[in-house]
């Protein structure tokens, strides 16, 4: 158990460490706000269009442990409860040959996105990562299939303060958009989270 317990502690840490690498956003239909939102419209849309979802491209890991879009303490976002889904873009992995931590991408993402659809009768998918990066590539993945795609801008916790390094600029929770910490709706495809290298 405890040896379970460095991994995943050593496995969020790379995820900071590593994740700065990937804080440029590409470019999304030039940030045409036709195919981008920001946090308050996708919580709007999410809690009122029968068929739009929120897709969190977040990894299991971060859905649990930084929280993600849901019903707070106080019954606020109850409306989004069963419209917010966790299919990651990618996936952290040990890897035993380096005894580190890699991220990898999700071989399974298109095939669990489409049984999404299928099952729940999506008409349109607005994505969702940290801060804006792997949901841009998620949409247009997910547009390339012929699905409407919006990428949620600023992403759950947004872009960094230049004068603490935390996020504490932008995002779904610093514009007061309801979360919560549940581990209810994480990704639990065993074919994607046991991948070996």
């Amino acid at each position: 158990m405890k040896k379970i317990l460095v991994l995943l502690i050593i496995g969020i840490f790379s995820l900071s460490l590593v994740s700065n690498a990937f804080s440029a956003s590409p470019p999304f239909h030039d940030g045409d706000l036709d195919y981008n939102c920001y946090p308050t419209d996708a919580c709007n849309a999410a809690s009122t269009e029968p068929g739009t979802y929120i897709l969190d491209v977040r990894t299991p890991s971060e859905w649990i442990w930084v929280g993600h879009p849901g019903k707070n303490k106080v019954g606020a976002g109850v409306e989004l409860e069963g419209k917010v889904l966790n299919i990651p873009w990618s996936l952290w992995k040990f890897d035993n040959k380096t005894v580190a931590f890699v991220m990898v991408g999700n071989d399974h993402f298109e095939e669990d996105v489409q049984q999404a659809i299928d099952e729940l009768g999506i008409t349109k998918i607005i994505t969702m990562c940290r801060s804006g990066t792997r949901s841009v590539y998620a949409a247009e993945v997910i547009e390339a299939m012929g699905i409407p795609a919006i990428n949620m801008l600023t992403g759950f916790e947004g872009g960094t303060d230049s004068s603490t390094g935390y996020r504490t600029k932008n995002g779904w929770k610093v514009d007061s958009c309801p979360y919560n910490y549940s581990a209810t709706g994480v990704y639990l495809n065993r074919k994607a989270l046991n991948k070996e290298h």
